[in-house]
């Protein structure tokens, strides 16, 4: 059952809104209304609603005033996941730093007319019911793995007061983190082929260009990836790096589309050398979001100043380290490769043929 809140001070729009939930007999959503700023901030606590749809022009007293922008910012302040559509006639008056929160699945903004209320009701559903949105809300899954490594790994740590003492927070996160990477990624789904998307973080986690950056030259179509050690733009306490070079190879777009195999329902000749990384001087990279796929090329490679990437370039995803460890294996081994000579075939032939 999904709890949708709608934050709306205008009876005749409320009215469209419970005609809209009543007309989707199929969909499990328990409908609440908040007509003013106060009451809106009550029911959120006390409700705990799945998904909230804020008018930003609301009454609170016998006044109206954009109200809506501090109602979102309230609920932006406890870290909340919920599903946000803020509808209004009146975008202008929402403030730019809510603007810039728009991810397009968590949280969007609707022109009052631009979409049926219906469609949008039946997309924040979809969500809701989304795996991914089960997990954000803290999966049960996900619960049992933190209870599991708390009682059979952090309990040892607690012991030692050696470790104990001075332990911080972000060490102990981290910790916990690798606990549940092990967890997760070893196991029976790990012998599974991946998905695309599991290579990425997009947007980029770090706030400072690391390793395995894809990154884009502002003004031009040209995309890299960033393939220094991780040794080499790990920042030290003081900010500061061990190099003020980053290493960028080319990468350059692929068409798969040219070896689709529509009656095998496979991919053929090129297209699986391409994508199992055949040829020992590229490295293939799938589409993000809107853009490639890529083919890393290990022969064209740069080295471009840290403040002018910083500058010049966009940082559109970064490859997951599970990933990035084989690209970087692949990158030192192309360069370490020393070759031998060919042996003669033909002697060799003579030699075991008689």
């Amino acid at each position: 059952m999904m709890e949708l809140l709608i934050v709306e001070d205008d009876g005749s729009q409320r009215q469209i809104y419970e005609r809209s939930v009543n007309s989707l007999t199929d969909l499990e959503i328990n409908l609440e209304f908040a007509n003013t700023y106060e009451e809106a901030l009550e029911k959120f606590q006390n409700l705990n609603p799945d998904c909230i749809f804020i008018d930003i022009k609301l009454s609170s007293g016998d006044v109206e005033n954009t109200k809506g922008n501090d109602l979102f910012e309230f609920i932006s302040r406890y870290k909340s996941s919920k599903i946000i559509r803020i509808i209004t006639s009146h975008v202008g008056d929402i403030e730019p730093e809510i603007k810039d929160l728009v991810n397009n699945t968590l949280f969007r903004i609707h022109e009052r007319t631009e979409l049926p209320f219906v469609d949008i009701i039946k997309e924040t559903y979809e969500i809701f019911h989304s795996p991914i949105y089960s997990l954000v809300n803290v999966d049960s899954e996900l619960l049992e793995k933190i209870r599991t490594i708390y009682y059979t790994q952090i309990d040892s740590i607690i012991k030692n007061k050696d470790v104990l003492n001075g332990l911080e927070k972000p060490r102990l996160l981290r910790y916990v983190a690798s606990n549940l990477y092990e967890s997760f990624s070893i196991n029976q789904i790990s012998l599974d082929d991946v998905y695309d998307w599991e290579m990425f973080f997009c947007p980029p986690i770090l706030n400072f260009v690391y390793t395995g950056d894809i990154i884009k030259q502002n003004g031009f179509s040209n995309y890299f990836i960033v393939l220094n050690p991780p040794c080499d733009l790990t920042p030290r306490t003081d900010g500061t790096t061990n190099v003020n070079e980053c290493i960028l190879a080319k990468l350059e777009t692929v068409d798969l589309r040219q070896y689709v195999n529509r009656d095998d329902q496979k991919f053929t000749g090129k297209g699986n050398e391409i994508i199992k990384n055949k040829e020992q001087s590229y490295h293939f990279i799938p589409q993000i979001k809107e853009i490639g796929p890529f083919q890393i090329n290990f022969r064209k490679i740069s080295h471009i100043n840290k403040d002018s990437v910083n500058s010049e370039y966009t940082r559109i995803a970064s490859i997951t380290p599970a990933f990035m460890k084989e690209i970087l294996h692949r990158f030192s081994a192309y360069y370490s490769r020393q070759g031998q000579p060919d042996l003669d075939l033909s002697h060799l032939f003579s030699k075991y043929s008689g």
